[in-house]
């Protein structure tokens, strides 16, 4: 199986802040000619922080000087140096901009894929923060998730029932939110945390870091349901759920 990759587009550093300016100057401008009162603009421009932010995680730069092929072969080495590594595995490691999907034979990359997220964060950018029903919200973002992966990409993995391995910290993050602390989530609960995530990003008033931290959760979560309805998983697992291999070395002594 050779590799495939999805192109994963830059947006310069500089364009994102010539569009987080206007979005700003959109909303004030808006709030002006409609006599909105002071909170009113308050709002306005808290909606436009927040757009401002989503719209700044999709100016990230990604180092380009890691070539594809050993960035997958980083990834495998982070997860089973610590953990027993099974005969076929997908490994998934959920970032800001981008998350990669590797198809691993015991520790080594056969196959893998980049998803850019850019789809998913405009998405995240046009939503208001005030708004009071999060279930539209969560049907967007899980279209937009499903361009990025659609079936075709990652259906020649279907029927291998692979273990898929949480192997990065926001994904690992996401498996314990959703599985209530466990090493191990089934795909139904991701799902189910997608659609509270939407509610929490729509109806909190979080801060900026708190809001940020909940962006990197939603947008992973909505990449995990895409790739785990795709592939056809069953869940997820952290690589502590997999064994630890010095342990098992020592007990075959």
């Amino acid at each position: 199986m050779t590799a495939t990759l999805a192109p994963v587009t830059d947006v310069s550093t500089r364009e994102g802040e010539r569009a987080n300016n206007r979005e700003a100057d959109a909303m004030e401008a808006g709030a002006s000619e409609v006599g909105a009162s002071e909170v009113d603009a308050s709002e306005a421009r808290e909606a436009a922080a927040a757009r401002s932010r989503a719209l700044a995680l999709m100016a990230l730069r990604l180092p380009d000087e890691v070539p594809p092929r050993e960035h997958a072969r980083r990834i495998c080495l982070g997860v089973f140096r610590r953990a027993t590594a099974p005969g076929r595995s997908l490994l998934l490691q959920i970032g800001e901009r981008a998350s990669t999907v590797v198809f691993a034979a015991r520790t080594q990359p056969v196959a893998f894929w980049t998803i850019d997220h850019a789809p998913v964060l405009r998405v995240l950018a046009e939503v208001e923060p005030r708004a009071r029903d999060g279930a539209e919200h969560a049907r967007l973002l899980r279209l937009a998730a499903r361009e990025v992966v659609p079936p075709e990409r990652l259906g020649v993995l279907r029927g291998l029932y692979l273990p898929a391995i949480a192997a990065s910290g926001i994904a690992r993050a996401i498996v314990s939110i959703a599985g209530d602390g466990g090493p191990r989530v089934p795909l139904a609960r991701i799902a189910r945390s997608v659609e509270q995530g939407c509610v929490t990003w729509s109806r909190a008033a979080l801060p900026g870091f708190a809001r940020d931290c909940v962006a990197a959760v939603l947008i992973g979560s909505v990449v995990l349901e895409a790739v785990g309805e795709a592939v056809g998983l069953q869940g997820y697992v952290t690589r502590e759920g997999l064994g630890d291999p010095t342990r098992a070395g020592r007990a075959g002594r």
